[in-house]
């Protein structure tokens, strides 16, 4: 696996949103299904009005996933960390995309003075807690039944990293 990376380019938002359309990726993302074409182009654009900084990942000439990092807004009390987000094809779990991007983000924080990082996770979702622990995170907290999928809901994990 070589993953590399760039900042998404409204080019990338058809492949991505087929991804966050995938079953198997949707049931972990805070999105409800199907997620139309024009919301991602907007979730593009508040994302780059906002300077959240999103990139694809890339395997050779494929689009697999994306990262992104929202940060504290600049002279806040905040300002000071990141929240991250991600999401991979699901024909692509398990080969080291998740990894990788993990690696980046950490790379793109440091070289940008964060000393936080911190996401949410929803509470079934056992690989991804497991991805981020391997990439230091720590459990820090429990947002009580702040998930809703049909008509259970489920509680989201609060993990963080210093850096």
């Amino acid at each position: 696996m070589n993953a590399s990376f760039r900042r998404v380019r409204e080019q990338d938002l058809k492949r991505l949103n087929d991804i966050v359309n995938e079953p198997e990726v949707a049931v972990h993302l805070a999105l409800n299904r199907p997620v139309r074409m024009s919301d991602t182009r907007r979730f593009f654009e508040a994302n780059r009005r906002a300077g959240t900084l999103w990139y694809g990942i890339w395997a050779g000439e494929l689009l697999v996933g994306s990262c992104s990092m929202a940060r504290g807004r600049k002279g806040t009390k905040i300002e000071h960390l990141a929240e991250l987000g991600i999401s991979i094809d699901f024909e692509h779990w398990g080969m080291g995309f998740g990894d990788a991007a993990m690696d980046h983000m950490v790379r793109v924080a440091k070289r940008l003075g964060l000393k936080r990082l911190e996401l949410l996770v929803e509470e079934r979702n056992l690989r991804a807690q497991a991805l981020y622990r391997r990439h230091g995170f720590t459990f820090e907290g429990v947002k009580r039944r702040g998930y809703r999928s049909g008509r259970r809901y489920y509680d989201m994990y609060l993990m963080g990293r210093l850096l």
